[in-house]
């Protein structure tokens, strides 16, 4: 029987997890769009473990009680099997997992950006709600004050719904953490503490951070280096936003562009605008790699 080799295993925690961490889901017909956006992902789960029995590929997941039904009804098909006859019911089982998961389910997605100042947490922030509302969403954008002066630690907070937001307070449980300074994570130590996924501008690698978050959490880009070679300046927040909108699909690239343009109209700064848009083409492209 085929093994699950080192390399598979996170390969096919990384698919599940695509599913199971999904907080801006409210049917099973959206975990249906939601894996059938994510089809590279099916293919390579096929590729990678195709011929293995489903019940050898859950046991490289966490035993969770939730996987129950699903080796019952499945433990003598391999993938293929259970991904060509009964994907429905594939997909149903997810989506109960995930209600079951998030019984309170919440009605936001709900980021924090950590910078410092003169580095553009706040402008960050404002691109990606301002990206949100030309798709009809819900937002708020609101930093925290502390010390201004430029260099000091600096966070903002952004919340997209479909819904009226109710809440106002700061963001205690965020589904996404962006780092536009890694620096943060040895003076901040509350920064490695949300369970949620972060997308950190670095030039470090996951081994690094593996001392601060779980592996599975981590998603890292050189934004700066990106930012330097296309604006000749340090500010990563277009390749970071790039890299959100490719990640988690929560606004539309179009709209960010749009956004782009709008910011830097405002500002007189027209010719900052094609290096942007520069810039965040590659920070969606670079998950694509």
């Amino acid at each position: 029987m085929p093994k699950i080799s080192k390399i598979v295993k996170p390969k096919i925690k990384k698919i599940i997890n695509k599913t199971r961490n999904a907080t801006f889901v409210s049917s099973p017909e959206n975990i249906r769009h939601l894996l059938d956006s994510c089809n590279n992902r099916i293919d390579l789960l096929r590729k990678e473990a195709g011929p293995i029995k489903v019940s050898v590929f859950f046991k490289c997941l966490d035993k969770k009680p939730e996987y129950k039904k699903m080796l019952e009804i499945f433990k003598d098909k391999t993938i293929n099997e259970m991904l060509d006859t009964n994907r429905d019911l594939f997909i149903e089982i997810i989506y109960k997992e995930i209600k079951h998961k998030w019984k309170n389910m919440k009605e936001n997605f709900e980021i924090i950006i950590y910078g410092r100042g003169g580095l553009g947490a706040k402008t960050c922030a404002q691109l990606i709600a301002d990206s949100a509302l030309l798709d009809g969403k819900v937002v708020q954008a609101f930093p925290e004050y502390g010390p201004e002066r430029r260099g000091a630690p600096v966070r903002s907070f952004v919340r997209i719904s479909n819904k009226q937001i109710r809440v106002h307070e700061p963001i205690t449980n965020p589904d996404l953490v962006i780092v536009i300074d890694c620096g943060l994570f040895s003076v901040i130590p509350a920064l490695s503490k949300f369970d949620c996924n972060y997308i950190i501008n670095s030039d470090k690698d996951k081994a690094f951070f593996k001392k601060f978050l779980k592996e599975e959490k981590i998603n890292i880009i050189d934004g700066s280096k990106i930012s330097l070679e296309l604006l000749k300046i340090n500010n990563p927040n277009a390749v970071l936003i790039g890299a959100f909108v490719k990640l988690f699909g929560v606004i539309k690239y179009s709209s960010v562009e749009e956004s782009i343009k709008a910011e830097f109209e405002k500002k007189g700064k027209i010719n900052f605008i094609q290096p942007n848009l520069s810039c965040l083409k590659e920070g969606f492209e670079y998950f694509k790699r």
